[in-house]
């Protein structure tokens, strides 16, 4: 605890915060939500309804639950566990295992994780920014130890757009468009 005496700061080292038995109960609650065998996905909304809790006190834990490392915002509104994320990374490893093409696509996350469109792009897209997974027009792919790497179009190579990427005409104009790029697999590890 910081006091100020006159000017003067005291600081006392022996005070320890306490929290509430209600309040240490609604986060006891809120933890269990999130507990290694759930393996749901959450708004503050859902779990205000759920847990009939006020929705800046769960807003409070959550951001909590985040800094100390036990959850993960993967979107603007939604909230899950480390666990919960390790297990999606193992599934997409084993999706990503059958398929021949070494990819998989929305539909295909979603049936493997039993999780709503919206839930399973919005995880999808955390994963992506995570660099887990990397998105290829309607495909996700895993970024197996970097093999993947973005290559600057330096030879002119078009898009699908025809006549190619404004300002991507000629081969000359490339460096000036740094922002499209094709992605190429490379025989050796970055």
């Amino acid at each position: 605890l910081i006091r100020c005496i006159k000017k003067l700061w005291l600081i006392l080292k022996s005070f320890k915060a306490k929290v509430a038995s209600e309040e240490q109960n609604q986060v006891d609650q809120i933890s269990k939500c999130f507990g290694p065998e759930s393996n749901q996905i959450y708004t503050i909304q859902q779990l205000s309804d759920k847990l009939d809790i006020g929705c800046e006190v769960i807003h409070a834990v959550l951001k909590e639950k985040i800094k100390q490392g036990s959850l993960v915002q993967i979107s603007v509104k939604r909230y899950c566990s480390i666990e919960l994320i390790e297990k999606i990374k193992t599934k997409c490893v084993s999706l990503v295992e059958q398929n021949i093409n070494d990819s998989f696509s929305v539909a295909d996350f979603k049936k493997i994780t039993c999780l709503g469109r919206n839930q399973a792009i919005e995880l999808l897209e955390y994963l992506d920014r995570s660099r887990v997974t990397l998105r290829v027009k309607n495909y996700r792919v895993l970024r197996k130890n970097r093999g993947w790497v973005a290559i600057l179009l330096l030879f002119g190579w078009k898009s699908d757009i025809p006549g190619g990427v404004p300002g991507l005409q000629n081969r000359w104009n490339t460096l000036i468009s740094v922002w499209w790029v094709r992605l190429l697999p490379l025989p050796w590890k970055i």
